[in-house]
């Protein structure tokens, strides 16, 4: 699998556990320069989702598609392994 290009998060800040885990995720790629946005829910409907939609479950667009549940958590650990060099 290649390095992926851009790839964002859609997720729930007001959560506190998806806060807690993204914010590692986005720490990590503030820290090694990652290609890595983070969305905040109320920019759902720009990724064809509702906020209750996108409030149940991790999102992930990558290489044009959204990515939901595990396969999202896989390709944003991806994303951020991919930046070890």
């Amino acid at each position: 699998m290649s390095p992926p290009g851009e790839t964002r998060v859609l997720y729930n800040a007001t959560c506190p556990v998806c806060r807690f885990e993204i914010d590692a995720y986005r720490r990590r790629a503030l820290a090694d320069g990652l290609p890595i946005r983070f969305d905040a829910l109320n920019s759902a409907a720009d990724w064809g989702l509702t906020q209750d939609q996108a409030a149940r479950q991790l999102h992930v667009w990558q290489d044009g598609r959204v990515l939901a549940g595990l396969e999202a958590f896989r390709a944003l650990w991806w994303a951020c392994r991919a930046g070890v060099g």
